[in-house]
């Protein structure tokens, strides 16, 4: 049932074929009866029915909607035993039960939006005026009735609209003529008495909107429906004139954007414009109608007319319209790309809208230079694009697979342009993972430690061959020109620090966190500093003196000692001489991204050294 309703909704290129939806609903539709016989069986006709036998009932009535059998759906909903209409009806002025009961107003609603779609698919227009207004009397009494009718007939539009485009993909060609003009009649009627009430011009104006969005395929009958759309939003403007409690300042702003996007579509883009900048002075902050300015400065650029090319530019860069700061796409991207990383939550939240606004700026600019008017000029703006484009994706590692396959496919598109027969994809980078430092403690197999790092990151086990591979390349490599300039830099680094901080005895260096992932702390010899838990006198000029003389003699005694026992332990052969730590450790060869990371980490590490430097040298000044 799911697959069937549904099927619309997906993606055009993750759709089933029409013989495949077609096969689909004849499953449907065959579980449904088989499961509604059962369920009867075991009930007698004089008593009512469950809960899950009209549930089941409302279901094939949407089902045989969708392949334009409206009156065998009407029959199914009405006729008995067990009759759903019967089923959901109360007496008047009776207050409804809470569900999972069917006389609930969730589920009487469900109904008479299934029994309105029969109706005006027979084209009996008296029946299906009669229940709308049962549909409106649900929510008569409710406290928030006019949010919640809005809601209701919005949905009855967008249901209306999925019903034609079921029709449109299964083949039904003639079925959907026939709805088409059952409920274009329903409409005018509709139209023609709706009055004062708000409800009822909504439902027109979605219907009427929904039909237009189905029909791109003929584009002046189209044209008709938004126009018949935004006549009746601008009758729902008109009333909240009059009737300011049946229209809020929010809902009157939802009124207004529909509108323009109604004049859009029918190509008054100066008028559409308009209505969005009223909007954005007051709401300086509301995306939906940002992007739809963008969307407007968009396709008045592609239509074609009078300077195109300034409106293309307009729609990448953002303008000014009556005072009202549009931002363009561009703009909304850039807004956009600093939520991203605020919280996980935004970062589901806003990434879809980022890459759109991302895909219409490089679509807007690839317009921009084929509306050039020379080839000079083309090849010029096109190189631009393709430039930018290169640049955005070389930052672009976690864009989603279908999004980067839109980018690919612009991207490609432009080579094509630039006169490129055979197009190169658009390479996406890597994601840069965090490695596992070489350095190990003393003692420590350096293999082992490696491939435990290897499989913790990877999730596999690493395979006795792989390790044997790793090694020898570790060992080829343990002398290169990198490692060596590598190490160099760092000892440099290191030096260049002791001997700042030596320098200056009479300050206590200020004490930084610096992080540091690749390399490991250098710890201090024990003794070289030591902890001051409380704060001491000074020692008098004589002590100072003699503390250093006492500390002199110590370093020249362990220095003797040390040559002593150097000297003795290579008479001895060097027999029972200990490795110096890490001494065994042999380093394997850095990947491209880990390169790129150590790079960056030296260069930080100069920055900051220099920033210290010119910060203690203030200081001293």
């Amino acid at each position: 049932m799911e697959a069937v309703t549904n099927a619309n909704s997906l993606p055009e290129t993750e759709r089933p074929r029409p013989e495949q939806l077609n096969e689909w609903t004849k499953l449907a539709e065959q579980f449904l009866r088989r499961g509604i016989d059962k369920l009867e069986a075991s009930l007698p006709e004089n008593r009512p029915g469950t809960p899950q036998l009209y549930s089941a009932k409302v279901s094939l009535a949407q089902i045989l909607l969708t392949s334009g059998r409206h009156a065998e759906a009407l029959k199914v909903l009405k006729d008995p035993p067990h009759s759903v209409v019967d089923a959901v009806a109360v007496e008047e002025g009776a207050e409804r039960p809470k569900p999972p009961n069917v006389k609930s107003a969730e589920f009487a609603s469900f109904v008479y939006q299934t029994l309105l779609q029969c109706y005006i698919g027979v084209g009996d227009t008296e029946q299906a005026e009669a229940a709308m207004k049962r549909l409106e009397a649900l929510y008569a009494d409710r406290e928030n009735s006019a949010g919640e009718l809005t809601v209701l007939y919005r949905q009855l539009g967008a249901e209306q609209k999925k019903q034609l485009e079921r029709l449109k993909a299964t083949g039904r060609l003639e079925e959907l003529a026939k709805v088409k003009r059952s409920l274009t009649t329903f409409l005018e009627q509709i139209r023609e008495h709706a009055g004062d009430s708000y409800g009822t011009l909504l439902w027109v104006a979605e219907t009427y909107r929904g039909l237009a969005d189905g029909s791109q395929d003929a584009p002046e009958e189209a044209k008709t429906y938004y126009q018949r759309a935004a006549e009746s939003y601008q009758a729902i403007l008109e009333l909240a004139k009059d009737r300011p409690d049946q229209l809020d300042d929010r809902r009157t702003a939802a009124i207004k954007l529909r509108l323009a996007k109604c004049k859009q579509a029918e190509g008054d883009f100066e008028a559409a414009l308009k209505i969005v900048a009223e909007l954005a002075s007051k709401k300086k902050s509301a995306l939906d109608v940002q992007i739809a300015a963008a969307e407007i400065l968009q396709a008045w650029g592609e239509s074609g007319g009078a300077d195109t090319a300034t409106k293309l530019l307009l729609a990448v860069n953002g303008t000014k319209v009556d005072g009202a700061e549009l931002w363009g796409w561009h703009g909304i991207a850039s807004r956009l790309y600093r939520l991203l990383d605020r919280s996980p939550q935004d970062r589901e939240k806003y990434l879809e809208t980022y890459l759109q606004a991302r895909l219409k700026t490089y679509q807007c600019r690839l317009a921009y230079a084929l509306a050039k008017p020379t080839p000079k000029e083309r090849k010029a703006e096109l190189q631009k694009v393709q430039q930018t484009l290169k640049a955005f994706a070389v930052v672009s590692a976690d864009v989603p697979d279908a999004w980067w396959a839109r980018f690919d496919g612009l991207y490609q598109r432009i080579q094509r342009e630039l006169g490129i027969a055979n197009p190169r994809p658009l390479e996406k980078p890597k994601p840069v993972v965090a490695v596992a430092t070489n350095e190990q403690a003393p003692g420590a197999s350096g293999g082992a430690n490696a491939g435990q790092a290897v499989a913790e990151k990877t999730g596999k086990k690493e395979k006795p061959a792989e390790r044997s591979q790793r090694d020898s390349g570790r060992k080829e490599d343990s002398g290169s020109s990198l490692g060596m300039m590598v190490g160099g830099v760092l000892v440099v680094v290191v030096a260049a620090i002791m001997v700042f901080f030596m320098m200056r005895p009479q300050r206590r260096p200020t004490r930084r966190m610096v992080h540091v992932p690749e390399t490991p702390p250098v710890l201090a010899a024990a003794g070289a500093a030591s902890a001051r838990p409380g704060k001491k006198r000074s020692p008098a000029p004589n002590e100072l003196a003699a503390r250093r003389k006492a500390a002199g003699s110590r370093r020249a005694g362990t220095r003797s000692a040390e040559r002593g026992k150097t000297a003795g332990d290579a008479a001895a052969g060097g027999q029972g001489a200990k490795p110096a730590p890490g001494a065994g450790a042999q380093k394997r060869k850095l990947t491209r991204e880990e390169q790129i990371r150590r790079a960056r980490i030296l260069q930080a590490r100069r920055a900051a050294a220099k920033r210290r430097k010119e910060t203690e040298g203030g200081d001293q000044a």
